[in-house]
C-alpha cells in the first residue's frame, strides 16, 4: 500500500507516492502554503492520515508535512517531510495551535516529542525557499 500525493500545476501533474509510508487513506491532505519563483513551485502540504499499522496503532492517525520544491518545466521535484504525530514512531505533536489553522503568514512553528527529546521545527514564508528548517538547537530538521 502506497501514500501518494498528486499535485498540479496548470496543465502540468506531479504525482508522489512513498512505498514504505505507515500512511494510508487521507483523511485530511491539503496545501498550506504555495509560492512560485521562476520555474519553481514551493509548496507546504498538512497530510492526516490512518496508520496502515495494526496492534497498538490500529486506527491511530499519522500526521506529516511535506516540503515540496517542484520544478514545472523539468518535471523534478525535491520532497522533503516531516513526521510530527506518529503512533507507529512514538511522536506526540505537542503544537500549542491546530497547523490547519495557520494563516499562511506568520511564522509556523511546530512542537513534537520523540523518545526522549522535544524538538522544534519552523517554516517562515518569508524565506520559504529553505523549507522545514530547525528552530532549537540540536533538532534535526528533515527525516
Amino acid at each position: 500500500m502506497k501514500l501518494c500525493i498528486n499535485l498540479t500545476s496548470k496543465d502540468t501533474n506531479l504525482l508522489y507516492c512513498v512505498v514504505d509510508s505507515v500512511m494510508k487513506d487521507p483523511e485530511y491532505a491539503k496545501v498550506i502554503f504555495e509560492k512560485q519563483k521562476g520555474d519553481t513551485i514551493y509548496m507546504l502540504l498538512h497530510v492526516y492520515a490512518f496508520s496502515k499499522l495494526g496492534g497498538n496503532c490500529n486506527g491511530e492517525k499519522e500526521t506529516k508535512l511535506f516540503f515540496v520544491r517542484w520544478n514545472v518545466p523539468e518535471g523534478r521535484a525535491v520532497w522533503k517531510n516531516k513526521y510530527i504525530s506518529s503512533c507507529a514512531k512514538t511522536i506526540t505533536n505537542m503544537t500549542k495551535t491546530p497547523i490547519e489553522q495557520w494563516d499562511g503568514k506568520t511564522k509556523l512553528v511546530v512542537e513534537y516529542h520523540r523518545g526522549q527529546n522535544f524538538y522544534e521545527i519552523a517554516f517562515d514564508p518569508e524565506h520559504y525557499e529553505l523549507g522545514i528548517q530547525n528552530n532549537k538547537e540540536g533538532g534535526k530538521a528533515a527525516e
